[in-house]
C-alpha cells in the first residue's frame, strides 16, 4: 500500500507541476479564458496504471489564474491545483474519501518547496541560481495534438520530479495566465499539449484531447465553503503518521 501511494503520489506531483511549469510569454496572450483537458496513461509500474490510466486532466485559465483539476480511480480521490501568482499562492485541493476528505492545503509561492525545485537531488552537484535546464527543440519532430501542429523539446529534468522530459509545443495557444513555476524553470518557446516523462522505471504520458475557448466563473479558482484547512506540515506529518511517508519522498 506505500509503494503504490507513493507512486500514485509523485505522478499526481509531477502532473500539477508539469502543466503549469511552462506559458509561452514572447507574444501578447491570445487564450484569457479557457480549458485544455489531457489523458494520463502510465507505463512501467502495473500497480499504478490501472489506477490512473486513461485519467483525464483538465486545466483551466481565467485571465492571471490558473487550475489544474485530476480525479484518479475513476473520480472517486479528486485533486485541484490552483495558482494565483497575483497573490503569490498555490492551493491544493484534495477530496480523498478516508483519507483527505475536502481538504485544502494553501502553499506561499516563497515556500522552500518551491525553491527547492531549483535544486539537483541530494547526491548531485548543486544547480547554480541562474542555471536553468538546457532545452533542446527539434521542430522537424512533430506531432498533431488536439488539432494543434505541435513540434518538441527535450530537457533534463533537474527539479527532482523526473529524470527526462519531452514537451510537445504549440505557439498556436498563449494563456494569460503564468504560474511561480514557469518563473523558476524558465519560459519554453510554446505552450505544451504534450509531456513524455521518464522517472526511474516509469514513462509517464501527458496528451492534450481538447482545447476550448470559453468563459469561466472566478468561483472556480476559490476554495468552496466545505472544505478545511490545513497546512502544509500538517500534511507532512499525518503522511509520515497514516503511510510512514517522509514529505521528501513525494517532493514536498
Amino acid at each position: 500500500m506505500k509503494k503504490i501511494l507513493n507512486h500514485l503520489l509523485i505522478v499526481l506531483v509531477c502532473c500539477g507541476l508539469s502543466t503549469q511549469t511552462f506559458a509561452q510569454n514572447k507574444k501578447a496572450p491570445n487564450f484569457q479564458e479557457g480549458t485544455i483537458t489531457y489523458e494520463i496513461q502510465v507505463e512501467g509500474v502495473p500497480e499504478v496504471s490501472q489506477f490512473i490510466n486513461g485519467t483525464e486532466l483538465t486545466v483551466l485559465f481565467k485571465d492571471q489564474l490558473s487550475k489544474m483539476d485530476i480525479g484518479i480511480m475513476g473520480g472517486l480521490a479528486k485533486f485541484q491545483f490552483i495558482s494565483n501568482v497575483q497573490d503569490k499562492l498555490y492551493t491544493v485541493l484534495m477530496d480523498v474519501p478516508t483519507f483527505y476528505e475536502k481538504t485544502a492545503v494553501p502553499i506561499d509561492l516563497e515556500h522552500q518547496m518551491f525553491k527547492d525545485l531549483k535544486e539537483k537531488q541530494p547526491n548531485q552537484a548543486p544547480i547554480k541560481k541562474a542555471e536553468k535546464p538546457e532545452i533542446q527543440y527539434n521542430k522537424k519532430k512533430r506531432k498533431k495534438i488536439a488539432k494543434y501542429r505541435c513540434y518538441s523539446a527535450e530537457m533534463d529534468m533537474e527539479s527532482g520530479v523526473g529524470d527526462r522530459m519531452v514537451v510537445y509545443l504549440t505557439d498556436k495557444i498563449r494563456p494569460a495566465a503564468q504560474s511561480e513555476m514557469q518563473r523558476q524553470v524558465g519560459a519554453m518557446d510554446g505552450y505544451p499539449l504534450g509531456f513524455e516523462m521518464l522517472m526511474g522505471g516509469a514513462k509517464i504520458t501527458i496528451m492534450a484531447k481538447s482545447v476550448k475557448k470559453e468563459s469561466l466563473e472566478k468561483e472556480l479558482f476559490e476554495v468552496p465553503a466545505n472544505y478545511s484547512e490545513k497546512s502544509l506540515d500538517e500534511i507532512k506529518e499525518e503522511l509520515q503518521e497514516k503511510f510512514g511517508l517522509d514529505g521528501k519522498d513525494i517532493g514536498l
